[in-house]
């Protein structure tokens, strides 16, 4: 028997909840709603949202910002913020910048104007390190009986539950660099004096032992992981619970949301989608049923969850999930397109023949993989002989799972698909760390032949230049992933080459990138100028130690990564090589997180090409029809706001299926419902 769950019983025991899943599966929802039904139980509540593109305040109808504010409940006290995680950066950094700065100069023969730039950067991890460090804070600046969190999507949730570590990596980087210091100091007789330096080595190494402890302790952190009873849904769900396991982090309730009722009538869409839904909650049932995980269901509502009203109305209606005890015979069937067929698209989603790159972005859940996918057949289709590469930068991708098929790192084309279509996932980890070691493997050059000039012992400088890749701006390996997707569309080029990235000839003629959810990509496409000035201050410091060969191929290295991120800079930036199609559903809170999207292209000087509103209701019962008249009304309050008519732009309409589309006979099918809004 499931122990009762955390979130919407008087069971609650432990002072941490953690709301996490794939985008789109209501996770912000649960979480304030769970947050709610708490605090009216008499208790004193803090929600907080530590997911970059936040929404948390659009839910629960009021503005928030990073400090705590109240909200209106009937008992008990709730508080809710959204972390700001450069704020908390410069507050953690206010105090201890003396301290780290000294380290430096300590360790290294860096000088104080070297070091200050780095100490102005970023350090790894930021968004979610501290964002673990300021919720310890907030709760112990009050003193609250409950903690509810609402993560960002899988990939990057997982990324949080997996920082402590980076504490760890920072500590031992210092504490190389303190050694010389302890080690003169003793040769002198001085010995080694207990100062802010040690300190602050002891309070990193403290703080990556103690959090990591606290997420995998279940008497204090419970995890609640929501889902949509849908195939995607339910794979990534299943690919997340292995890596979490593998940290030592259980999943303690799983909520399916969002199912579909009864409808009052015949209607082929909310019968496709029941039929659907039963296969997928017998799956969930047999996979996590007998692990001693709570397996709760939420019904879809009519009106999307909105208020302190609403939300309660959703807390009082989660119910245990029936358990079936019957395994799914068989995954769904792919029917695959025995030959191309040629399919027109829109105009506004058709790319030029100069168009070399173009993102598919929005809000977790609005269906980005689906349309980047149906785009990619399409495109190939209509052009034969372009040669087009469908990719996912998210670090929990689904292309697989959209195609129906397995991908993964390595390029390979689609069964079924046209000749000239190319996917792959990028793996921006492994990229990443591919670089680092070509680093490493220079810096042991570097140091081998200056040692070979020298007798001073530069072992100690040898393992903190090594080290210092790993002090990178956060998010710097999906940066490298961005990469590669750039060397696919434009070649190699030399110092004097042209830098003109509009008509330079790649592999590929055209990247169709599938991205991850909004807040994770705008700080991606943000990241080049950061990287950039990361970049300049390490080779400030490499040039320190310039010496022969081994200099050379360092800087090689260094130069090559500059080189390939101002070339970044300069096509995102470029309207004619590279556009953004935004997608999004006819609901509120996805189009107030489309609007500041939206926003944010236009001040960053990226180009948006057309807006995809996915899932729109088509005739069906009575439900059907109220549904598809709100969403005509949602439509209309959209297209009139001012955010959007500073923009413009078409808006192209996608009709909800069930179940989802899925291969490429599907694919092809669904994109045939394309239309423009006018139409």
């Amino acid at each position: 028997m499931a122990r009762a769950s955390f979130a919407f019983t008087k069971d609650a025991s432990q002072p941490y909840l953690l709301v996490g899943g794939k985008g789109g599966t209501g996770k912000t929802t649960c979480a304030a709603a769970a947050a709610i039904a708490l605090a009216e139980q008499g208790r004193h509540l803090l929600v907080v949202s530590t997911d970059p593109a936040h929404s948390l305040g659009d839910i629960l109808g009021q503005k928030l910002s990073a400090r705590p504010a109240p909200v209106p409940v009937r008992r008990g006290r709730l508080h809710a913020c959204e972390l700001d995680a450069d704020r908390a950066l410069t507050r953690w950094l206010r105090a201890r910048r003396p301290a780290l700065a000294t380290i430096v100069e300590r360790g290294t023969i860096l000088e104080r104007r070297d070091i200050d730039p780095f100490l102005n950067l970023s350090l790894p991890g930021v968004d979610e390190l501290l964002g673990l460090l300021e919720i310890e804070r907030l709760a112990a600046d009050d003193e609250y009986d409950h903690v509810v969190i609402d993560t960002a999507p899988t990939g990057h949730t997982l990324r949080l539950l997996s920082t402590p570590a980076i504490f760890k990596t920072a500590a031992r980087v210092f504490d190389l660099m303190q050694e010389k210091h302890r080690v003169l100091a003793t040769a002198f007789g001085h010995g080694v004096a207990r100062d802010a330096s040690e300190a602050l080595i002891e309070e990193l190494r403290g703080d990556g032992e103690r959090l990591a402890a606290l997420l995998r302790d279940r008497s204090q952190v419970r995890l609640c992981w929501t889902l949509l009873p849908e195939e995607m849904s339910v794979d990534e769900s299943g690919r997340a619970e292995t890596a979490l396991r593998a940290n030592g982090i259980h999943i303690d309730d799983i909520i399916v949301n969002r199912l579909t009722p009864a409808p009052p009538s015949a209607c082929a869409l909310c019968n496709g989608r029941r039929r659907s839904e039963a296969r997928w909650i017998a799956a969930v049932s047999a996979r996590w049923g007998r692990d001693k995980v709570g397996l709760w269901g939420l019904t879809a509502r009519e009106e999307p969850p909105q208020g302190i009203a609403s939300l309660r109305a959703v807390a009082r209606s989660v119910l245990p999930l029936a358990r079936p005890g019957t395994r799914m015979q068989e995954r769904r069937t792919i029917r695959t397109a025995t030959a191309a067929r040629r399919v027109e698209l829109p105009a506004p989603v058709r790319p030029s023949r100069s168009t070399r790159l173009l993102i598919v972005g929005g809000k977790g859940g609005v269906g980005k993989t689906t349309c980047a996918a149906s785009l990619a057949l399409t495109v190939s289709q209509e052009a034969p002989t372009r040669r087009v590469l469908l990719v996912s930068t998210d670090p929990a991708p689904s292309i697989g799972d959209v195609l129906g098929q397995k991908v993964g790192e390595g390029e390979r084309r689609i069964r079924g698909g046209p000749p000239n279509l190319v996917v792959r996932e990028v793996d921006a980890v492994h990229d990443w760390q591919a670089r680092r070691e070509r680093y490493r493997e220079s810096v042991r050059q570097l140091f081998e032949a200056l040692g070979g000039t020298s007798n001073v012992d530069l072992t100690v400088d040898r393992a903190i230049v090594e080290a210092l890749l790993e002090l990178a701006p956060p998010g710097m390996d999906e940066i490298v992933g961005m990469l590669t997707i750039v060397e696919a569309v434009l070649p190699r080029v030399d110092a004097t080459a042209a830098a003109d990235v509009t008509h330079a000839a790649g592999r590929f003629d055209l990247v169709i990138v599938d991205s991850a959810p909004t807040g994770h990509t705008l700080r991606l496409l943000a990241l080049p100028l950061q990287a950039q000035a990361w970049l300049r201050q390490l080779m400030a410091v490499v040039l320190k130690y310039k010496v022969g060969t081994g200099f050379d191929r360092l800087a090689t290295e260094l130069v090559s990564l500059s080189r390939g991120l101002r070339r970044l800079q300069m096509l995102l930036t470029n309207p004619g090589a590279c556009g953004f199609i935004v997608v999004t559903r006819p609901e509120e809170l996805p189009a107030l997180e489309t609007l500041r999207l939206i926003e944010w292209l236009r001040q960053h000087e990226i180009s948006r090409r057309a807006l995809i509103v996915n899932g729109v209701t088509p005739p069906g019962c009575a439900r059907c029809r109220r549904s598809a008249a709100r969403e005509r009304r949602q439509l209309a309050a959209f297209t009139n706001r001012p955010a959007w008519k500073r923009a413009g732009g078409e808006v192209i309409l996608a009709d909800a299926i069930a179940p989802p589309p899925r291969g490429v006979a599907e694919l092809n099918r669904w994109q045939r419902s394309w239309r423009a809004l006018d139409a």
